[in-house]
């Protein structure tokens, strides 16, 4: 049996020829007023707003700043407004816009930034409430002290109080210890006067002082004192020395610019109790003054003082 060729003459088509489709024609365009949708996206599916992101990175940034700033008096107020501000943009990102991230970490920050500038506000505010208190109290003594301490009494025209100071008409005499203490009986020191030298002029002028006024002299006193307190405390802070005339003029040692021979008396400091130290004063007074005046030792307060015999 014979084989059989099949020709196919390539001028003639064939049933095997490319039949693909014809082009789908476009669709037609939408009738006049419709309104044409925008093709959906995944970011439109998912209901997320990429653009409020921005809150949540705010958020972040007011958290770190205010919690930067929570420890740090004053500022903290400012620490609390960024605090909340940044708490409520966290919250607006987490709910309403469906954020996570950045939103989340910015209301956790922010949160905490607030508990922190909140409490140190309130501990600060008391700190200084306790403070300014505590300038006050301190303070009152020595207002009170100002306005009802006494003047020292004139020995001319008010009478001596009774009680342990000796009267002012019946001196100590030189060497004879006594006690200062308040008007209200408290002890403060034990003194004696160990010497008192009215030619102390010439020496003195020659150690650099200035020369006394005309009529007048130096007068060095030697004074011991000893601390009949329960506390260490400085002497000269406690202690006042004043010459009293019988015509009422009184002087003391701070209206001169004597150089006061050492060791003076200003110069002791603290003094433990039971302890004692010695120093000197210098007083200007008249010319002859010593042989009719008197020595007054007070605790320079309410204490009327000691009158000494200066001769």
């Amino acid at each position: 049996m014979g084989t059989v060729a099949l020709v196919t003459d390539p001028q003639q088509p064939s049933d095997h020829a490319d039949q693909t489709p014809p082009p789908v024609p476009p669709p037609a365009p939408p009738a006049f007023g419709t309104a044409v949708s925008p093709p959906e996206t995944a970011t439109a599916r998912s209901g997320k707003r990429p653009g409020f992101a921005v809150l949540g990175l705010v958020s972040l940034i007011l958290g770190v700043l205010a919690l930067l700033g929570a420890a740090i008096p004053f500022v903290n107020w400012i620490s609390v407004v960024f605090a909340l501000v940044g708490l409520v943009l966290g919250i607006i990102a987490l709910v309403r816009y469906q954020q996570r991230g950045l939103a989340l970490a910015g209301t956790i920050v922010s949160g905490v930034a607030l508990l922190i500038s909140i409490s140190a506000v309130i501990a600060y505010t008391a700190w200084a409430g306790s403070f300014i208190a505590l300038i006050d109290s301190a303070s009152t003594p020595f207002l009170d002290q100002s306005e009802t301490a006494a003047p020292l009494p004139d020995p001319e025209t008010e009478p001596a109080p009774s009680g342990d100071p000796v009267p002012l008409g019946d001196p100590v005499p030189i060497g004879e210890a006594f006690v200062v203490e308040t008007s209200g009986g408290q002890p403060l020191w034990e003194v004696t006067i160990d010497a008192v030298r009215s030619d102390a002029t010439s020496e003195l002028v020659a150690a650099g002082s200035p020369e006394p006024d005309p009529g007048f002299e130096y007068v060095a006193v030697l004074m011991t004192a000893t601390n009949v307190q329960d506390t260490a405390w400085d002497p000269w802070t406690e202690i006042y020395l004043e010459f009293t005339t019988p015509d009422g003029e009184v002087f003391d040692e701070f209206s001169n610019a004597a150089i006061v021979p050492d060791p003076a008396f200003r110069d002791i400091g603290s003094i433990e109790p039971g302890a004692n130290g010695t120093g000197s004063f210098v007083i200007m007074v008249p010319v002859g003054a010593l042989d009719s005046g008197l020595l007054l030792v007070s605790s320079g307060l309410d204490d009327q003082g000691t009158a000494v015999s200066p001769r």
